[in-house]
């Protein structure tokens, strides 16, 4: 009955460990870059053709997603806070992790969605099941799916600086290949897409 308890206990506490890539899991389920430029429809021509620079376009989108995501994030990561005791460097992953992952699904979705745009719909609920949505949604569950089995089996390593090197790693990587991919091709994906 003891040796039970402890293992309760045990796979409590990893599980509490594991909560900012959980909270990472779920955000990269319902980034709304992976349909921002499919949403615009019939309007989307005048993304092509108002003076706005296309670096404040994507930016718009990518912000529009940090705020939206970020701050629901926010509160599940206070609510979090609240009802475990984390030690300070817990607590800042608990902040941090959930907004790196929402950046760079941010810019994952977005970049996804500027190659498989669906402009061309009646009902909202066709661009919630296009191939932009799709890609981004599964993609970034296996991808963090993957962070969370290595997350796992590393979490007691080197007093889990292994775990949370690797995993802030991986989302600043993905953001800012992402990043880089925009900036150099953006543009040109932009105006290739056909109303």
């Amino acid at each position: 009955k003891n040796y039970f308890m402890i293992r309760l206990y045990l796979i409590i506490n990893v599980f509490y460990l594991l909560m900012p890539y959980l909270l990472g899991l779920l955000t990269t389920m319902s980034s709304i870059t992976s349909l921002s430029i499919s949403a615009e429809n019939k309007s989307f021509w005048l993304s092509k053709v108002l003076p706005i620079s296309k670096k404040i376009y994507f930016g718009s989108k990518l912000l529009a997603n940090q705020l939206i995501m970020g701050t629901l994030t926010l509160i599940g990561s206070i609510i979090l806070v609240c009802f475990h005791n984390y030690d300070i460097l817990s607590i800042i992953e608990i902040f941090i992790y959930p907004q790196l992952i929402i950046f760079a699904y941010g810019t994952f979705g977005l970049v996804i969605n500027l190659l498989f745009p669906k402009l061309n719909w009646d009902n909202f609920n066709q661009i919630k099941n296009s191939s932009s949505v799709l890609i981004t949604t599964f993609g970034g569950m296996l991808f963090n799916g993957a962070i969370l089995v290595v997350s796992f089996f590393t979490i007691n390593m080197y007093g889990g600086w292994l775990t949370r090197g690797i995993n802030f790693f991986i989302p600043i990587a993905l953001g800012t290949t992402c990043l880089i991919l925009l900036k150099a091709k953006g543009k040109a994906w932009l105006n290739n897409i056909e109303v």
